[in-house]
């Protein structure tokens, strides 16, 4: 039951840090997607946005262990890999980056 109740809340926290993403509120965001990964460490597209969030404040070492944890959790994950080859590429990791495009 208590994993059930995590689940509709750690939902509840991603789709509020959807919400700041939208209005461009990043640290928001994050913040919401910490909380949700926090209730629910194993959802791959929470940590996929939490990169993405990281990504626009050009916190890059984060958006690429994010984007990295995304793709642990499900492998092939486009979007995730997407946004790790743009954080590598910030962190002049070129040929890392590469292999994620």
């Amino acid at each position: 039951v208590e994993e059930i109740q995590n689940k509709k809340m750690a939902e509840q926290d991603r789709m509020k840090g959807n919400e700041a993403v939208k209005s461009k509120d990043y640290s928001e965001a994050v913040y919401h997607y910490t909380n949700s990964i926090n209730l629910d460490p194993n959802e791959p597209f929470t940590y996929a946005n939490r990169s993405m969030a990281y990504l626009k404040q050009k916190i890059y070492k984060n958006a690429v262990e994010d984007a990295s944890k995304a793709i642990e959790l499900k492998p092939g994950y486009l979007k995730a890999h997407h946004r790790r080859g743009k954080a590598l590429s910030n962190l002049d990791r070129f040929e890392e980056a590469i292999k994620d495009f």
